[in-house]
C-alpha cells in the first residue's frame, strides 16, 4: 500500500483512519476537504481542483481521504485522477444511523468549541440545525447515504478499477482489526 484512497460517507471516520494509516506506513496524508473548502466555505473551482488532485496523485506515495466526486465533481473526474494512480481503496461503510450519530456529535462539539476546520472555516449552529442538505453536513449525509453507497458499489465493479485492492470496512471493530494488521505487516 503506497497510494491509498479512503472513501465513505461524512462521519465514517475517513480522516481518522487515513491519519493513522499514514503514520503507520510513514506516508504523506492528504485531506481532500482541506483542498476543496476554501475560506467562507466556497469550493475550489473544478478546473483548479483537478489540477491540484492530478499533481498530488502523480506523486509516489500518499494516503488521501475524501470523496472528490461528491465535492462538486458530478462527472467523477476527481475520483478518476486519484483512483488511476491508487493501488488501494478503503471504503468505509458504517450504517446510516452510525454516520448521522457521529456527525451530530462531531458537529455539535465543533460548533460549541468553535473549532477551525480548513482555511478559517468553522461549523455554525445554523449548519448543525438546518434540514437543507446544501447547508448541513448531517442532512446531506442522510440524503446522500444510499445514492453514494450505490455509486461506489457500481464504480468499484467497473473493469477499469480492477487494478485496485478494495478493502470494505463496516464497523469500528473492522477498522481496528485492519489497522492492527497493517501494524503487524511492517
Amino acid at each position: 500500500m503506497r497510494r491509498v484512497s479512503v472513501v465513505g460517507p461524512p462521519g465514517a471516520g475517513k480522516t481518522t483512519l487515513a491519519k493513522a494509516l499514514a503514520e503507520r506506513l510513514d506516508l504523506p496524508h492528504v485531506e481532500l476537504d482541506a483542498i476543496v473548502f476554501q475560506p467562507g466555505w466556497t469550493q475550489l473551482p473544478a478546473a483548479e481542483l483537478h489540477v491540484r488532485l492530478g499533481g498530488l496523485a502523480a506523486t509516489d506515495a500518499w494516503i488521501m481521504d475524501g470523496n472528490a466526486d461528491v465535492l462538486g465533481d458530478e462527472h467523477g473526474t476527481g475520483r478518476r485522477l486519484i483512483w488511476e494512480r491508487a493501488d488501494t481503496v478503503i471504503w468505509l461503510r458504517p450504517s446510516r444511523q452510525t454516520v448521522v450519530h457521529r456527525l451530530f456529535r462531531r458537529s455539535l462539539t465543533r460548533v460549541v468549541r468553535r473549532t477551525e476546520l480548513w482555511n478559517g472555516n468553522r461549523e455554525q449552529w445554523r449548519m448543525l440545525l438546518s434540514p437543507d442538505p446544501r447547508r448541513s453536513v448531517i442532512a446531506r449525509a442522510y440524503v446522500r447515504y444510499e445514492p453514494q453507497r450505490r455509486a461506489y458499489e457500481a464504480a468499484l465493479g467497473e473493469e477499469r478499477w480492477s487494478h485496485l485492492r478494495v478493502v470494505r470496512l463496516e464497523s469500528a471493530r473492522s477498522v481496528k482489526v485492519f489497522l492492527d494488521g497493517v501494524g503487524r505487516r511492517r
